[in-house]
């Protein structure tokens, strides 16, 4: 059984530079058989349990849980589960002129297969955009050109030998925080992002950075709301919706908690004396 999220050029600004086909999850079955004689696509798979084997031009192997196997365009691919232990895995068929370049510069011709690989957050960040059915078409593809281009990176820094540690539940979490500031998140949102119940992830956030997600994410809320105040002409209500503030005066009375000021006031005192804004 497969979980298939498909997509057509025409939702992709410019397919012939990047086009991601099909993404998805395939669950274990022991039956599972892909082949495709002269490949006219980029394949990238990520193991979450299990076993299969890969034939990709002439070179075979047998990845398993935490690798990664990269299928380029042009030769033959051919991969099955292990009829006693059946992959599940994650994955990407993507096209385009981006992949062909990325592949060529990061010097990945002939590595097929990256064991020991801890890619898993990146691709399942890959597969939530095209799961947002009301996501933008042209920031659905931006997003995923990037992640792609992350992806690619990690398996040149992987083939070199000095691939990073996998990321944390709790690092996670503040990265797609970060990400998504001018976003409403909750702690229930958050959870489900990283895997963990919210009062799980409110733990071990505590843990690891000394306060909980909300706290977290209510200060990088201000602190982009201050540099809005001092880069920028919007307004203070244009400024409290951008950062996802329902109430004008809410977000000025917990600015004003916080900073010691009002908005704006904060604005006028970090005007310098030349600025006649």
């Amino acid at each position: 059984m497969e979980y298939i999220i498909s997509n057509l050029p025409a939702q992709f600004p410019k397919p012939e530079h990047f086009y991601v086909e099909m993404t998805g999850i395939t669950y274990p079955d022991k039956s599972y058989h892909i082949q495709r004689a002269c490949s006219d696509i980029y394949c990238l798979e990520y193991v979450i349990c299990g076993e299969g084997c890969v034939t990709c031009d002439g070179t075979q192997f047998h990845p398993h849980r935490g690798d990664v196997y990269l299928l380029p365009a042009g030769v033959r691919h051919d991969y099955y589960a292990s009829p006693d232990n059946p992959y599940e895995k994650i994955w990407m068929n993507v096209d385009g002129s981006l992949c062909r370049h990325l592949y060529n510069s990061y010097g990945l011709e002939g590595y097929f297969y990256f064991p020991d690989c801890p890619l898993h957050h990146l691709f399942r960040r890959f597969l939530s955009i095209f799961e947002q059915k009301s996501a933008n078409g042209h920031e659905a593809a931006l997003h995923s050109e990037l992640i792609f281009h992350e992806i690619m990176a990690a398996l040149f820094t992987h083939k070199e030998g000095s691939l990073p540690h996998e990321k944390s539940a709790a690092e996670l979490a503040k990265e797609f925080m970060d990400i998504h500031i001018y976003d409403p998140v909750n702690i229930t949102q958050l959870g489900k992002e990283v895997g963990l119940s919210p009062a799980q992830l409110n733990r071990v956030f505590k843990k690891a950075y000394g306060e909980t997600p909300y706290r977290y994410f209510l200060s990088q809320k201000l602190a982009t709301a201050c540099s809005l105040l001092r880069n920028t002409g919007l307004q203070v209500r244009e400024i409290s919706e951008k950062l996802g503030f329902n109430d004008e005066h809410y977000f000025s009375s917990l600015f004003h908690e916080k900073t010691g000021l009002t908005p704006k006031g904060y604005r006028q005192k970090e005007r310098s004396p030349e600025d006649g804004r």
